[in-house]
């Protein structure tokens, strides 16, 4: 069910949907997040205190995505982030991208979730560091 809704949403915003402006939906993500707690396919639920693996995420202020495992960055890539009005239920959508890649996701109280259609799995990490411009 939440594949056929993410594909849904993906051809909604491609035909049909008002795309709107893109900083200022991002502004809400710059800073650095750290994950607190993992959910979805196989494994069910799981945080950095079970694996061992410390997960954090930098999105800086010029729109570049720094991923970071265990303090040692493993990737870093160019980000963008929509909002999609949609005919469904939902309204909008906050959409963000990089690496050919896009996820749903939301921040509600210095809480980011993500969540990962193709695998039917949600990430949420903590707001740990707020940068200002």
């Amino acid at each position: 069910m939440k594949r056929i809704i993410f594909l849904l949403v993906i051809f909604i915003s491609f035909y049909g949907c008002e795309k709107e402006g893109s900083f200022e939906y991002s502004s809400g993500l710059i800073g650095e997040w750290s994950l607190f707690r993992s959910c979805g396919g196989i494994v069910g639920c799981t945080t950095p205190e079970i694996t061992g693996i410390k997960m954090n995420l930098v999105f800086t202020t010029d729109s570049i995505l720094n991923m970071y495992v265990n303090d040692t960055l493993l990737k870093s890539h160019k980000f963008k982030v929509d909002k999609i009005t949609t005919t469904g239920r939902r309204g909008t959508l906050d959409i963000l991208c990089y690496d050919s890649k896009c996820k749903i996701f939301s921040i509600y109280h210095d809480t980011l979730s993500l969540f990962y259609t193709n695998i039917d799995a949600y990430s949420y990490y903590k707001r740990i560091r707020q940068i200002h411009f």
